[in-house]
């Protein structure tokens, strides 16, 4: 849970020192690079996310596609985004540094690389202690009614085991009933 909360806090801080800022420069696709991520409403990246899609298919220019992968990546784990995409702004920060011809890949890209790769480990992990957990309960509300059931059956053949012996008493007196001498 704190690895959570590291993560978390080291998101937040590389967000807030404007290390998602890193271009200004214009495209061709201009409308879309202009657009402050700020100024998007929750319900409008998806939307916005689906057309850098898109010009990152059409696009050619290495540096167009180095870009438009920086910002699909931003769009994917920026804070107003509803839901959040990990995976996919790890493979995009991935193709943004196979993408970047120098030698020495930014700091910052490096960064965001390594806190999701450990923020989706440790996504996977709580994910599968929560597959775990949902596993045990059932089996833990399968045993109690298997606990139920016999209880249910114990009760049962205590019933009958007292019926058995009264019937074993009643048939024991007319026994001896029969078995007494008469009187003359």
């Amino acid at each position: 849970m704190n690895k959570i909360v590291l993560l978390f806090l080291a998101f937040s801080m590389l967000a807030s020192h404007g290390c998602l800022s890193l271009f200004k420069k214009q495209t061709s696709e201009k409308g879309l690079f202009e657009i402050e991520m700020s100024t998007l409403e929750p319900d409008q990246f998806p939307d916005y996310i689906n057309q850098l899609q898109k010009i990152s298919q059409k696009t050619g220019n290495r540096s167009d596609k180095k870009r438009v992968c920086f910002y699909i990546a931003k769009a994917c784990v920026f804070h107003k985004n509803p839901t959040p995409d990990y995976k996919m702004a790890l493979h995009h920060f991935e193709a943004y540094l196979k993408l970047d011809k120098s030698t020495n890949p930014e700091n910052n890209i490096l960064n965001w690389i390594n806190l999701l790769n450990r923020l989706i480990k440790q996504t996977t992990e709580m994910e599968q202690t929560k597959i775990k957990m949902q596993l045990s309960e059932r089996q833990n509300q399968i045993l109690y009614e298997n606990i139920k059931k016999q209880d249910m059956l114990i009760q049962q053949l205590e019933k009958k085991i007292k019926k058995l012996d009264s019937l074993y008493f009643q048939i024991e007196r007319k026994k001896k009933k029969n078995n007494q001498p008469k009187k003359k």
